[in-house]
């Protein structure tokens, strides 16, 4: 099988879709709108009169229009995903509405004054909509009884459904709710002149209400959202909005909650220094962070009424009851008001000092309890209980205690702590990961508890721990489906906000995935009946999946993540984290998930245990051999460099096996081009090296020096072998991590098979296919492709060699080219080496091309990409 570049690959989804193709656009109208094209709901809400207008899936809006009054139209680039409009005296008078410009969502309002349209910012909405408000005259004032409340003149209700999971409890137009009760205990009640309760969010599980959240907006417009849980029969209160923006706590938005002038759906964040990340400050009409709730399993198991049948959430096989009863009591932690004095009080008896400083919150992590300004999150990855201590941005964890014992604690100011994982057993914290920030750079920190005490420890023993937990737990398959975007008994959903939103599926404690599905569409099923899903990161747009990262734990121990993307509603492998990490290609994490035991986030490097030198004494004489280094001064002892360990690794396994890819490769070198070709590109491109350029293998007495001081015989090859040879080692250094599956098995490549490319007149044509492609609504491409059994042994552009092969050596089955005014600028090659893959980066100056590497190549296409104009939409009406 064919493996393909990043660019390559999704140019061929891509075309497959909407590719040279125009993208259909429909024009929104808010008097008379389709309703095979959109969505159309009429509310009350807050005394205000809305019509909301949301396209269907699959459609778009390229245009607004008001009567005959055009209000937006598309750029070519944005569509509109959702409109709110706002009545004034039963006419139209305020209009709000989201734009996606395809990797922004930005939103845009608008006034209607004598007849036109006028857009205006968020303030002079927010303005205006109070301006109607205070117009309405009051007809009464009454109160809420959410147990049992039905529609009538004064209430609306909303009962739950896909879009939105909660039952939404509304006053009509000259209403106000002054209080709220379930059954005969009062929630809330107002306490000043115009306060209210807005609106009511009714979370139910089992036909039971767990969670309600209450919308109170006072007499000035300022809104907060309280939050109240059902424990042991009696509604408790938990928080308020305002203690979540000001200590950085978590909150859930109410999900499709579209009205942008509450608070807690614009307000801002001040940054009151510098920041070591840099951090983008939005409009106040942003969501700058994900307050989302991230701590759904201790909510879960509080609202069953104690039912150990379905403690957590879980499904009826969990029989372990102790078990849960352990994880209950240590989660029992102070998610209470954090206004009230008792907790103020707690805080301070359970400082070391006598008195107390609010200073010590901020500069250290106690994770016996939660501290008031950090995301805390209980959450179970592959049968195992983690508890996570995520500090916000704006705090600098220079310490971290269990209790009074200090487990770590800063040497500098420069470092601090910005991750803690804590797997848990039996309800109690038995081991420790901890991410920390030293400087511009991030390293690693284990730690396990023995006898009482915390003793650092290395990532080995740390996955010991964790398959340790795994063990003797018995599980029933489950399947996930992309659809169902709301909690269930069998997986856990958690919405992930940001430049990228997506939703994660997790897996139940007690429930292994064996299948994920995006309706009646199976995505991915094991080959093996013993892989299993452990993660689902699903990428949505406009409500429909697009893309899905799939973490699968395989039967031989190992990991991967997989990328599928949607192509004309059909899902097809997209890359993989293997493959991505053989082929040393950019790969994004997954947002969020930090879990170490899994390879690809294992790429950041331990926290050194001692940061002084030693002395002279301390240090022995011995020979340089390849992979150590020599820069050393006299009298130091220095790390082990990771470059070179990945030279010495490479380098042993080329002594190790003869017959490897890269000998063929080295042993070619006779087959190069004629001596003026070779002399002519050789002279005009300079191949830029690296600490992975190194040229083995040869009795040539040219030298050339590789990284660590060590010394290797090296032939002066043609520009395509001496950028093949790197490719290669670079594969090397990571064969141990590549398992089976994923290589490639050799068949040998005859002469006939092979054929030339011309770039400048493409000939040949039933031996390869051209096709052209627009990709991001920016890049022009040109994608050469091989048919089956066709190999290019050389590429040409004009009297220019691009690339220069041999069928006993290496082969390009595929070249794309990248267009900028429509002439070539960029490309990259896919080039099969015996059994291996791998791709080469070129750029061209002037006439001449030149060989690049990856990071130069990727920072080249994003310039490409900003610097063209975007494709334009066409509308359909």
């Amino acid at each position: 099988m064919k493996r393909f570049s990043v660019f390559g690959l999704a140019v061929v989804f891509l075309s497959l879709g909407f590719v040279n193709s125009e993208l259909e656009g429909y024009r929104l109208s808010l008097d008379d709108p389709k309703e095979d094209v959109f969505k159309v709901k009429t509310t009350q809400f807050d005394n205000v009169s809305y019509k909301h207008y949301a396209p269907l899936k699959h459609k778009y809006a390229v245009t607004v229009f008001e009567s005959e009054n055009k209000v937006w139209e598309s750029d070519g680039f944005g569509t509109c995903v959702y409109a709110l409009l706002a009545y004034r005296k039963q006419l139209p008078y305020l209009l709000y509405f989201q734009v996606d410009s395809g990797h922004t969502l930005f939103n845009l309002y608008y006034v209607k004054e004598e007849n036109q349209w006028k857009k205006i910012d968020i303030v002079d909405y927010c303005n205006l909509l109070k301006e109607v408000k205070n117009e309405v005259r009051v007809n009464g004032i009454f109160g809420f009884n959410l147990f049992n409340a039905v529609n009538n003149s004064m209430v609306s209700v909303e009962n739950e459904s896909e879009e939105a999971p909660y039952t939404q409890y509304t006053s009509a137009v000259g209403y106000f709710a002054s209080h709220v009760y379930f059954k005969n205990q009062k929630l809330w009640n107002a306490k000043k002149e115009g306060e209210r309760c807005s609106a009511a969010f009714c979370y139910s599980h089992l036909n039971e209400y767990y969670m309600i959240r209450l919308l109170i907006t006072n007499a000035d417009e300022e809104s907060k959202l309280e939050t109240y849980f059902s424990l042991k029969n009696k509604w408790v209160h938990v928080h308020t909005l305002e203690e979540v923006h000001d200590k950085k706590l978590y909150v859930q938005k109410p999900e499709s909650f579209k009205y942008p002038n509450y608070t807690f759906t614009c307000k801002p964040l001040s940054v009151s220094r510098v920041e070591t990340f840099p951090m983008e400050v939005q409009e106040p009409d942003h969501l700058t962070e994900p307050y989302f709730d991230l701590t759904d399993e201790f909510y879960k198991y509080k609202v069953q009424n104690q039912d150990t049948d379905n403690t957590f959430g879980f499904h009826d096989h969990v029989h372990s009851y102790d078990y849960v009863d352990y994880v209950e009591s240590a989660c029992q932690e102070p998610y209470y008001d954090l206004t009230n004095e008792f907790y103020k009080f707690k805080l301070q008896t359970q400082d070391t000092d006598d008195t107390f400083d609010s200073r010590d919150l901020s500069t250290k992590l106690d994770i016996s309890l939660t501290a008031i300004n950090l995301f805390t999150q209980l959450r179970c990855v592959d049968n195992v209980f983690y508890k996570l201590y995520n500090p916000t941005s704006d705090t600098v964890v220079r310490t971290v205690v269990d209790c009074k014992t200090e487990v770590w604690k800063a040497k500098s100011e420069s470092e601090r702590c910005v991750h803690v994982m804590a797997p848990q057993k039996e309800g109690q914290h038995i081991a420790l990961y901890l991410l920390l920030e030293l400087g511009n750079e991030l390293k690693s920190l284990f730690f396990e508890k023995s006898e009482g005490e915390w003793k650092r420890t290395n990532l080995e023993h740390y996955k010991n721990i964790i398959d340790n937990l795994k063990k003797n737990i018995a599980t029933d398959d489950i399947t996930i489906n992309l659809n169902s975007k709301i909690e269930s008994s069998l997986y856990s959903v958690e919405y992930k906000l940001g430049k990228t939103p997506c939703i994660l599926y997790l897996p139940r404690f007690g429930a292994t995935c064996h299948r994920v599905v995006d309706g009646v569409q199976t995505i991915w099923e094991p080959l093996n009946p013993f892989d299993r899903c452990v993660a689902v990161w699903a990428y949505d747009s406009w409500g429909k999946s697009y893309m899905v990262k799939l973490l699968v734990q395989l039967s031989d121990d190992t990991c991967d993540v997989l990328s599928y993307i949607n192509v004309g509603n059909k899902w097809d492998l997209f890359n993989s984290f293997k493959r991505s990490f053989a082929n040393k290609l950019p790969f994004k994490k997954p947002v969020d998930f930090y879990n170490p035991e899994y390879l690809f986030n294992q790429d950041i490097r331990p926290y050194p245990q001692h940061t002084h030198s030693h002395s002279a004494s301390e240090t022995t004489t011995h020979s340089v051999t390849p992979g150590e280094t020599t820069g050393s001064k006299v009298g130091e002892k220095t790390e082990p460099d990771y470059v070179n360990t990945k030279l010495s690794e490479a380098l042993d396994n080329l002594s190790l096996h003869s017959d490897d890819s890269t000998h063929s490769v080295t042993d070619s070198v006779t087959h190069s081009v004629t001596h003026s070709v070779t002399h002519s590109v050789t002279n005009s491109v300079d191949y830029p090296k690296d600490v992975y350029n190194i040229y083995l293998d040869s009795d040539d007495k040219d030298e050339t020096n590789v990284p660590g001081g060590a010394e290797v015989k090296s032939p002066v090859p043609n520009l395509t072998d001496r950028a093949v040879q790197n490719a290669v080692v670079d594969k090397i250094c990571n064969r141990k991590a590549v398992s089976q599956k994923y290589k490639i098995y050799y068949r040998p490549i005859s002469a006939s098979d092979c054929v030339y490319l011309d770039l400048s007149s493409p000939m040949n044509m039933s031996s390869y296919e051209v096709v052209r492609a627009e990709f991001d609504g920016r890049l022009s491409l040109l994608t050469y492709r091989a048919l089956p059994g066709k190999y290019f042994s050389a590429v040409y552009e004009g009297h220019n060699v691009i690339f220069h092969g041999d069928h006993t050596t290496h082969v390009c089955y595929e070249f794309n080219v990248y267009l900028k005014n429509k002439a070539s600028y960029l490309a990259d090659a896919l080039v099969r080496v015996k059994n291996e893959d791998v791709t080469l980066h070129l750029r061209k100056n002037k006439d001449n091309w030149e060989y690049i590497d990856q990071e130069t190549f990727m920072n080249s296409v994003n310039v490409l990409r900003i610097s063209q104009a975007p494709f334009k939409f066409v509308e359909t009406r």
